[in-house]
């Protein structure tokens, strides 16, 4: 059998400070019924569309240190993000963001047309996604043993003000805030769902005390591809990841079932 190509995949990793100052991220829950990581607690996020690529193209000349498949991956993180949990990270050409009661407005307008136009619908309001508050965080390749591979680029934000959470209930049937700790942890009465990815990020996200030292960190770090290697020890099967990649280790038992 011949090795799938991983498809490329933006995911978007929302960061706020609740009251009492506890950092919370946004994540939302995979419908169970989906072929992949069914029912799983993940960030938002999804696969590179032509349109991303299209709308990265013309955004090219206002970006030239970035690539245009680097824009295109911004885009696709804003707006899966959108369609996935409600959050619209979108700005004016003068670079300020999307009020609330826009923001709100364009949410109940997409939710009521399945085939709406993302992106035409916010020129229509004089927006544009609002990728310059995007920071490169990880960048997670699925193994080769995997029938689904996605080349994922996972990137922070900070959260909008003013704006709710809201899942589509087609991809997602929740979307909330939790801190990465208890999204890790889960507890007795409700055992989150984690892919391996998601519990290695959750992780990384739990060693900062506040946002902006997560994104100091994340701003001042390389990115290096993780691809997990599955390896058989006396103990059982681990995976393996590249030591410099930032994580709390490079060696962990290996949980997930075959379709995670």
């Amino acid at each position: 059998m011949s090795e799938v190509t991983p498809r490329l995949a933006s995911t978007l990793i929302v960061l706020r400070q609740a009251p009492g100052g506890l950092l919370q991220t946004l994540m939302v829950v995979r419908n169970s019924r989906a072929s992949f990581a069914g029912g799983a607690l993940v960030f938002p996020g999804g696969a590179l569309e032509q349109g991303d690529r299209d709308v990265a193209g013309e955004m090219a000349v206002g970006w030239p240190h970035l690539a245009v498949e680097e824009i295109a991956l911004r885009i696709a993180a804003v707006r899966e993000t959108f369609e996935e949990s409600g959050i619209l990270l979108a700005c004016r050409d003068n670079g300020s963001p999307v009020d609330p009661g826009t923001a709100s407005r364009l949410l109940e307008l997409s939710r009521r047309d399945p085939a709406f136009d993302f992106f035409g619908m916010l020129r229509a309001d004089g927006l544009r996604p609002g990728i310059d508050a995007l920071v490169p965080f990880a960048r997670w390749i699925t193994p080769p043993i995997r029938p689904k591979r996605f080349d994922t680029h996972f990137f922070l934000a900070v959260a909008p003000e003013g704006q709710q959470v809201v899942p589509d209930f087609t991809e997602t049937t929740e979307a909330l805030w939790i801190n990465p700790k208890a999204a890790s942890g889960g507890s007795a009465d409700r055992p989150f769902k984690l892919v391996f990815p998601t519990r290695m990020n959750l992780s990384r996200l739990a060693g900062g005390a506040s946002i902006d030292e997560i994104v100091r960190a994340a701003r001042a770090t390389s990115i290096v591809p993780v691809m997990p290697e599955y390896i058989e020890t006396a103990d059982g099967i681990f995976i393996r990841i590249p030591e410099e990649a930032g994580y709390p280790g490079s060696l962990f038992p290996a949980t997930d079932p075959a379709t995670m």
